[in-house]
């Protein structure tokens, strides 16, 4: 059902953007409804579509999380949560070209999923974790356990960028020899990532696109924003899914 109506919510948004352009439609203005005019009324109709649809793609995709802890969803599951958080960029820049390029990848994206039923039960074990790390993440991991049970989401997904940066600082290290903590105390995930890359270290295009989205919400939900950011349980528990893969795939 949520692949039908995220189809539908797609090409509402798609003809209400076109037709918003055709009547150069301000997007930075909300809907008016003392206007009188036909015409304005067209377009105010044609401002709400944007909004509602927008709205629900952004909060339907993470309903798919079910969808892509398996193959061979995980790959398009992760490129249209990925895609519909630059969708919500887009429509904050009130970039309509953006937002109707986006929306035609969703939709090709959505014709690849596969409806079926799949098991969520999250297991925090994870295998193989170097000495040096295995006693700070098994730590993390039983805090996260504990954020997610008392539904604190928030706190789940802050501890998942945690875990990965622990992971990632110590693929470094192994890599290089240098702890990159030492000399750039603050690097994120995006950064570490691309030393990793120039040190030859190959990761596999669905590894990247999960610790972006992973990174992606996480800093939606540390840093100050007009409007608070609080995830869901859908959208926590994907991202606690993808993280422990994450850290399965790279150890």
């Amino acid at each position: 059902m949520v692949l039908n109506t995220l189809k539908n919510s797609v090409k509402e948004l798609e003809d209400a953007l076109i037709n918003a352009a055709y009547h150069n439609a301000d997007l930075t203005k909300k809907p008016d409804t003392l206007r009188l005019s036909l015409k304005n009324k067209k377009v105010d109709s044609y401002k709400n579509t944007i909004v509602r649809n927008t709205t629900l793609i952004r909060k339907k995709m993470w309903e798919l999380a079910k969808l892509g802890s398996e193959e061979p969803n995980q790959s398009h599951v992760l490129s249209l949560l990925n895609l519909s958080e630059d969708l919500g960029i887009a429509y904050s820049n009130k970039d309509t070209k953006q937002m109707l390029n986006l929306l035609n990848q969703i939709g090709k994206e959505l014709n690849q999923v596969k409806e079926a039923p799949v098991a969520q039960q999250l297991d925090f074990r994870i295998p193989n974790l170097h000495p040096d790390i295995k006693e700070e993440v098994l730590a993390d991991l039983k805090e996260l356990s504990k954020c997610y049970q008392a539904e604190c989401y928030r706190s789940a997904v802050i501890i998942c960028g945690r875990i990965l940066e622990t992971i990632l600082h110590r693929k470094y290290y192994e890599i290089t020899g240098n702890d990159a903590l030492e000399k750039s105390p603050g690097i994120g995930l995006g950064n570490l990532i691309a030393k990793l890359t120039e040190k030859n270290v190959k990761f596999d295009p669905g590894l990247t696109q999960q610790i972006h989205l992973i990174n992606q919400v996480r800093i939606s939900s540390v840093h100050k924003k007009q409007e608070p950011f609080y995830p869901t349980q859908m959208q926590a528990h994907a991202i606690i899914l993808f993280t422990l893969d994450s850290v399965r795939k790279m150890f």
